[in-house]
């Protein structure tokens, strides 16, 4: 009998997660138990679902894919995180690892790669792209030329207001869509702005979208 991998998948635009999903119940055993189009959502089917992998997006609405995998790989029923994004950069590969993805699969790759990271990451493995493991070789030899984003600096919760914020939520928008007041909220931009080096929403709008918080 073939074992049952179940997978939740998360992605924003409709027909590739279509697409995916297709590819992924081509193979024996993988079942999509659930599809989400934002990180919030994501996160909520995660826990419920239990789900044994989550592919996901890096960029997503409300909540980022780096947040998703924190999320999913952390929580108390953790899942392996398969990550499947256009973004081949050193830094997005490394933020994605550190996150704590198992495996990273960019989009130009062929179909069988996916497959081939969800069956390796439900085994315990791990799995990158061919096109990406160059990076790995870059940080251990050259350690000081990446270290990763700068998003790195930030707390997961600091995270997800600066998403919310470069979306063009009001304060009082982010406070209730993050369940805070909107004095933590305003806490949040200042830290925001303070481990940043940055002044202005504008400027922290722009931040979001060279990290690909957001898109432009």
């Amino acid at each position: 009998m073939v074992r049952e991998i179940r997978i939740l998948l998360v992605e924003p635009q409709a027909l590739i997660r279509e697409g995916l999903r297709l590819l992924l119940e081509t193979r024996p055993g993988f079942v999509v138990v659930g599809e989400a189009d934002d990180g919030q959502k994501a996160v909520e089917l995660a826990s419920r679902l239990r789900p044994a992998v989550v592919v996901t997006e890096l960029l997503l609405p409300l909540l980022s894919g780096l947040e998703v995998v924190r999320h999913v790989c952390r929580g108390p029923n953790p899942a392996r995180a398969v990550v499947v994004t256009g973004r081949d950069a050193r830094s997005s590969v490394e933020d994605a690892l550190r996150a704590g993805a198992a495996g990273y699969v960019v989009k130009s790759a062929p179909p069988k790669e996916l497959l081939e990271a969800v069956g390796l990451v439900c085994s315990g493995e791990s799995f990158l792209s061919p096109t990406v493991t160059h990076h790995l070789v870059d940080a251990i030899a050259r350690p000081a030329d990446g270290g990763g984003s700068a998003l790195n600096q930030l707390t997961g919760r600091e995270r997800e207001a600066l998403q919310l914020i470069a979306e063009g939520n009001s304060s009082k928008e982010v406070a209730v869509l993050m369940g805070v007041s909107l004095k933590t909220i305003e806490s949040h931009r200042s830290s925001l702005m303070t481990k940043l080096g940055i002044h202005k929403v504008a400027n922290l709008v722009r931040f979001a979208v060279r990290e690909g918080l957001v898109e432009p």
